[in-house]
């Protein structure tokens, strides 16, 4: 089981932030030159990387969603019975349930907003490896039909 999260966890890319501030044209041209270079099955090879990596990236974000859900849920429900506690204590604030609430929902919040940042860093790495896919698979299909 270990091995399989830890396998998991090596498959998760993060985003190559190198070329951000490059010139696209520029950029496609020099992926084009490399791509050019690359024999068939290097180019299918690394394709079928790419859509593994999408694949892994999306379950990811799922989970991460996933587990939005659940806190958002547990937040409301602490939130709930917040408010029930104030009613039955006559809105006495101070108490130390009130404060182990206060607590957790503060908690619970934190870890909602830390999901989220991972969700959309999940997307990101998705759109990146999204866009790029077919620009593999466009070039092998228009490679072998130049060759063959």
């Amino acid at each position: 089981m270990d091995n399989d999260e830890d396998a998991a966890a090596e498959l998760i890319p993060v985003k190559d932030l190198t070329r951000a501030n490059s010139n696209p044209d520029h950029v496609f041209n020099q992926q084009r030159a490399v791509v050019a270079k690359l024999e068939r099955t290097e180019l299918e090879d690394r394709y079928l990387r790419l859509l593994e990596e999408n694949v892994v990236l999306k379950k990811h974000a799922c989970k991460q969603e996933d587990k939005i859900k659940k806190l958002a849920t547990k937040l409301i429900r602490v939130l709930s019975d917040k408010k029930r506690l104030e009613m039955s204590s006559g809105g006495i604030p101070g108490t130390a349930r009130q404060i182990e609430t206060e607590e957790l929902i503060e908690d619970q919040q934190h870890k909602i907003r830390e999901l989220e940042r991972q969700v959309r860093h999940a997307r990101n790495l998705s759109l990146a490896l999204a866009h790029q896919i077919p620009y593999f698979s466009g070039f092998s299909s228009s490679r072998s039909s130049v060759g063959g």
